[in-house]
């Protein structure tokens, strides 16, 4: 898009800054209605090029003009060239030409009017005309004073959000505050002038080696790099505008693009205040009672719109890293590669309060002994946090919990510790389903709490609440938002392996934040990073009915039909996994010719990604109708049977790997009716893989053994000497 480059007379001198509003009903009201003190450029710019030219222009960046402007296209768009000890600005009609009739009438230092040169010398500025108000004065949009009820709710709902211009219209009508086309344009300008939200743009252009250097293009939303960007011709600018592919599914953003960036508030930390009541020596200093927006707007330095600028809080002193506890049971670092992670006594003496307090905060919570533990180390390390401190890093933490250990009850504390302080939290999970099973549960947890669910098609699009419930995608739309985020199945797709996702996750923390991730199959690069003792991890290496995980056999395949029979002779139920769905349907009608006289044909099924009916033979499955599924790995994790034995077919194949094979080995055994189901890899060979799956889940179980969090086996029944096998004879 083009906008104007705006010029507003001050006092101290003139004030640059770009108009979104091509009516300048904003920049009017703003400044009480004398429109005769604005001023803009002949000509539209790009959005790019008019941000770098205010910028310039006031000189936020600390350089000198003849440096900047034989420096090349910087970030936004601007390019500047010496022409005859002069310079321009690009896109801009003519250059920056001398007008006929300037404000001050005065030719830069000399004072004397230009030559014929037809360039504008070193401190001289383009051609403005005077701003003409084209809206009535009696228009009710333009009437909005600072502190409004329209500003605050939409100050609120902008906190912590990153918008492109479609999402941000959205966004307002949605309020209720815009309701005709293009009238985003005013309720923008009119945030951007009280510094309620920043302006940038979509894609950033710049050339880090100089004039000479190529010119390189970054993504505002998703980090993406010139391996994503793609250049065409642009509409709205006239130019050959680059673009960002890799974020293209959540709107597009382009180099003329706005980008709309609100700051997250600084709310007061509850919990210290309570410290601070008691007297405890860990006590920090309080964070003002009302919202505070960023210090300054583009013509307001110093203050904000509702007010001075308070004093911010006192940066924390750097701490010497601890090194790892090697009393420990798992061997896990007690401080994280950024310098913080779980301290012993975080808080002073109250720190046991306040984990049990955040335990019993969560409405009919029950956990195990091995939930509890990790659960209240996960307190501790969100507690020993400040979110919103300057200059502080994400505290990253894991979960390491077996599969069926109950990783979604053990979330439950960590959210009720940063309530109580006031913060703010999201649940980030790659997968819609699980958003959608997670929702009504915390909502159930949390009942006094305004829990809201962001999915693609969910029907609120803009949800306000303490604790949010998004797949990972949303959280695009986020900028350090979140005081605690936790992401669940950190290995699972799309996640797993995608760099966009892991940067929305992270982008949406804010500084000092707690990102904490659940998981039963950490990658390798997290598993390093736990043996090294550089990230705070809790391991749960038992269930929650304290039985030890059911460890895989390896047999031919050939066995497959002998050992489905077995399972369903016992009453239970079988997943068969295989590696490719072009496997699917053979492998399913020789199984029903082979297990004919053992099950109907019908009671066995098939799924995968690409069935329609997938959700359907799910639910089938839960009910029992369907006794053997034949599936992909789309059902390896979400799915919980109570009697269930597990067969991998063709084990050794390149797509299962180590992860893969400990989550589907994982769906069984998961319930205390079934808990030694059985687990079978069907393979002609031992691949590393293989081994190193049954490895992780033979040192699980040796782990909760020598914590004695494993439940004791009932005793034998005494047998009779001779009478092997046989049952004590009754008489």
């Amino acid at each position: 898009m083009k906008v104007y480059l705006l010029a507003a007379e001050r006092p101290d001198g003139r004030r640059w800054r770009a108009a979104l509003d091509p009516s300048f009903r904003a920049d009017a009201a703003h400044g009480g209605g004398r429109s005769a003190r604005l001023w803009r450029s002949l000509d539209p710019l790009p959005l790019g090029r008019a941000l770098a030219a205010a910028d310039v222009l006031n000189g936020r960046n600390g350089q000198a003009r003849r440096t900047v402007a034989g420096s090349g296209r910087r970030a936004g768009g601007f390019a500047g060239r010496w022409k005859r000890r002069s310079w321009r600005i690009d896109g801009l009609a003519g250059g920056w030409k001398w007008p006929a009739r300037r404000i001050g009438g005065q030719n830069g230092r000399s004072g004397r009017p230009a030559g014929r040169t037809g360039v504008w010398r070193e401190r001289d500025e383009p051609f403005l005309v005077p701003v003409v108000q084209t809206a009535p004065a009696d228009s009710e949009a333009q009437a909005a004073p600072a502190g409004s009820d329209a500003l605050d709710r939409l100050a609120a709902a902008m906190e912590g959000r990153s918008l492109l211009a479609e999402e941000f219209d959205s966004l307002v009508r949605s309020l209720g505050i815009a309701k005709e086309d293009g009238e985003w344009r005013y309720w923008a300008q009119l945030g951007l002038l009280y510094g309620l939200f920043e302006l940038r743009t979509g894609v950033a252009v710049f050339r880090p080696f100089g004039r000479f250097g190529r010119e390189r293009a970054v993504c505002r939303r998703c980090g993406a790099d010139e391996r994503w960007i793609r250049r065409t011709p642009c509409a709205s600018c006239g130019e050959r505008c680059p673009y960002c592919e890799r974020c293209l599914a959540m709107g597009r953003a382009r180099a003329c693009t706005p980008l709309f960036v609100g700051p997250a508030r600084r709310r007061p930390d509850r919990h210290a205040e309570r410290l601070e009541r008691s007297g405890s020596p860990a006590q920090t200093a309080r964070a003002p009672d009302r919202p505070v927006w960023p210090e300054r707007g583009p013509d307001m330095p110093g203050r904000t719109a509702y007010g001075p600028m308070p004093a911010r809080r006192p940066a924390r002193q750097p701490e010497r890293p601890e090194q790892p506890d090697r009393a420990q049971p798992d061997g896990q670092a007690r401080r994280s590669a950024l310098g913080s992670g779980v301290q012993t006594d975080p808080c002073g003496p109250s720190a046991a309060d306040a984990e049990q307090a955040a335990t019993a905060a969560v409405f009919g919570l029950s956990l195990s002994p091995a939930q509890e533990a990790a659960a209240r180390a996960g307190v501790r390390f969100v507690l020993a946090g400040r979110p919103g401190a300057p200059g502080a890093g994400i505290r990253p933490f894991l979960i390491w919990a077996v599969t069926g250990a109950g990783k979604t009850e053990m979330m439950f504390p960590l959210i009720a510790a940063e309530r109580a302080r006031g913060g703010r939290v999201a649940v980030a999970t790659p997968r819609r389903d699980v958003v959608l099973e997670l929702a009504p549960r915390l909502a159930a947890a949390f009942p006094d709490e305004e829990t809201a669910a962001l999915y693609g098609g969910s029907g609120r699009r803009w949800p306000a609440g303490g604790i949010l419930v998004a797949t990972c995608h949303q959280l695009l739309r986020f900028e350090a938002a979140f005081d605690l985020v936790v992401l669940d199945e950190v290995d699972a797709f799309p996640y797993h392996g995608d760099p966009m996702l892991a940067f929305a996750a992270r982008k949406a923390c804010r500084p000092g934040a707690a990102f904490v991730m659940l998981t039963a199959t950490p990658p390798p690069a997290l598993q390093r990073a736990v043996r090294r003792g550089r990230l705070a991890c809790a391991k749960v290496p038992v269930r929650y009915h304290r039985h030890p995980l059911p460890v895989p056999s390896v047999a031919r395949p050939a066995k497959l039909a002998a050992l489905l029979a077995e399972t369903v002779r016992r009453g239970a139920q079988a997943f068969v996994f295989v590696p490719r769905i072009s496997r699917l349907e053979p492998e399913l009608a020789r199984l029903r010719r082979e297990l004919a006289g053992v099950l109907p044909p019908g009671r066995m099924d098939a799924a995968s990604s690409r069935d329609p009916l997938r959700e359907e033979k799910v639910r089938r499955l839960r009910s029992g109708d369907i006794r053997i599924l034949l599936a992909t790995t789309i059902l390896e994790r979400g799915v919980t049977i109570p009697r269930a034995d597990v067969y991998v077919l063709d084990a050794d194949h390149r797509l299962f790997d180590a992860a893969a094979l400990v989550q589907m080995a994982g769906r069984a055994g998961r319930s205390a009716e079934d808990p030694a189901g059985r687990v079978v890899f069907l393979s002609r060979r031992r691949t590393r893989e293989m081994r190193r799956a049954i490895r992780q889940i033979r040192d699980m179980n040796r782990l909760a053994e020598r914590l004695g969090w494993l439940a004791k086996p009932a005793a034998p029944a005494k047998r009779r000497a001779g009478g092997r096998g046989r049952a004590p004879c009754r008489e």
